[in-house]
């Protein structure tokens, strides 16, 4: 499912442990057929899923339980950074993460609590933007 915001240069999906073994069902063999048939600006994307759903298996199912799998299409640039709010809104920090061409997977202690909210941090126009810089060698009055 599509969960960036409306309007984004990007879609943004979210990958649970169904959806992965629902596409994990169809061989491998015909899963690249298929992806061949499609158009050039929609195979990047489905090779990302594709790689997503084979190393499924490398994952145990506890490890599955306790990880969020997003795969990004189109022009994700704006995006700064991705954080997790529980339900009360306290931040919650995966203890590892990986990113795989536009695939990003987190995984945290313990399992994924279906009230879980991700927070895109998006550069923005509008943004107040902090900029570091050092005033060297310069005599000031």
């Amino acid at each position: 499912m599509n969960i960036a915001p409306k309007n984004a240069p990007y879609s943004l999906y979210y990958y649970d442990k169904a959806a992965l073994q629902k596409l994990s069902k169809t061989d491998l063999e015909t899963r690249y057929k298929e992806i061949e048939k499609l158009p050039d600006s929609e195979k990047d994307f489905a090779y990302n899923v594709a790689s997503l759903v084979n190393n499924l298996t490398y994952y145990s199912e506890d490890d599955i339980q306790k990880a969020i799998f997003l795969v990004f299409k189109g022009d994700a640039t704006s995006i700064l950074s991705l954080e997790f709010e529980d339900a009360k809104g306290n931040r919650i920090t995966s203890v590892s993460s990986s990113v795989s061409n536009n695939v990003h997977t987190y995984f945290f202690n313990d399992p994924i609590d279906p009230d879980i909210k991700l927070l895109l941090n998006i550069e923005s126009i509008k943004a107040v933007k902090n900029v570091p810089f050092v005033l060297a060698g310069l005599d000031l009055p």
